[in-house]
């Protein structure tokens, strides 16, 4: 699985690139193109926090760049929570939307207990944002 993120030269007066991955509600920057991109991986294995995770950057274009894990389920589960806080919903809120009886069954994907196949992964994603469309791979 891959998340997209935009790179934004600077502008005017500034003197940095900045960085935005939407989904994530990750927004930094750095004095290069490539510093900014490093920014972003730093900024995403600090919010996850598990000993081992890594993250790879891979600058696409000169205004895209895609971020990956090996560690899907670390990654699957970080996605997920970092899109409900943003949309400022609970837990117990995602799970009903997914008609859930069990708010349990919802967390324990957000705690990367439990993995989703791809499918299952695009249901929870819906279930917070219908308006979303992830690039998977």
């Amino acid at each position: 699985m891959k998340v997209k993120g935009k790179l934004l030269p600077p502008q005017g007066k500034e003197k940095y690139w900045s960085v935005e991955i939407p989904v994530l509600s990750i927004y930094t920057q750095g004095k290069t193109k490539k510093e900014a991109a490093l920014m972003a991986k730093d900024a995403i294995e600090t919010l996850v926090n598990k000993k081992n995770f890594k993250v790879m950057v891979e600058i696409t274009s000169d205004q895209f760049f895609t971020v990956k894990s090996d560690d899907h389920h670390a990654f699957m589960a970080f996605v997920l929570k970092q899109l409900r806080l943003s949309k400022n919903i609970s837990a117990r809120e995602a799970s009903k939307k997914l008609h859930s009886k069990s708010p349990n069954a919802y967390a324990r994907y957000e705690q990367g207990k439990a993995s989703p196949s791809i499918e299952k992964f695009e249901e929870l994603i819906q279930a917070i944002d219908p308006t979303l469309e992830l690039e998977l791979g």
